[in-house]
């Protein structure tokens, strides 16, 4: 999806962010050096670059089969990344419907080419607030305080 992006020339920057794994599929090293031109970083990056990237962010997208309640797109969220998630695992309950795609590549090549192409479309920032301390404190507090 992104090689197709590329090729047709919509403009974007790539930051692939996060641990590299012993076993990397073969696609990751081609996409590495195919789109070269759109990447500002590739990989670990120290604490404080990392949290600038992700301030600094656009657009978080998750393609995942399986994930840890969705805990990186959170928070890139939480630090003004617009989400744009599968419909499936534990994101419908987490993001409304102008966050997520259907699922296939194509759905998630249409939604972000149509944000990348027209900025305006995009939705606004997620509020977030909802999945912070202060929101939970009191339920936790009742809860502990139960018995």
């Amino acid at each position: 999806m992104l090689f197709k992006l590329s090729e047709q020339q919509v403009p974007f920057e790539l930051a692939v962010l996060g641990q590299r794994f012993r076993d990397v599929p073969a696609i990751f090293a081609e996409a590495e050096e195919r789109l070269t031109a759109h990447t500002i970083c590739w990989g670990p990056q120290p604490e404080a670059e990392y949290r600038a990237l992700l301030m600094g962010g656009g657009i978080v997208v998750s393609t995942t089969w399986h994930e840890f309640q969705g805990l990186a797109i959170m928070e890139a969220a939480q630090r003004g990344a617009i989400p744009l998630v599968p419909d499936r695992l534990c994101f419908p309950e987490l993001y409304p419907n102008e966050y997520r795609f259907d699922g296939t590549q194509e759905g998630l090549y249409q939604r972000l080419r149509a944000w990348l192409i027209d900025p305006v479309s995009q939705p606004s920032l997620l509020a977030t607030e909802q999945w912070q301390w202060p929101e939970w404190r009191g339920a936790y507090r009742a809860l502990l305080m139960e018995h």
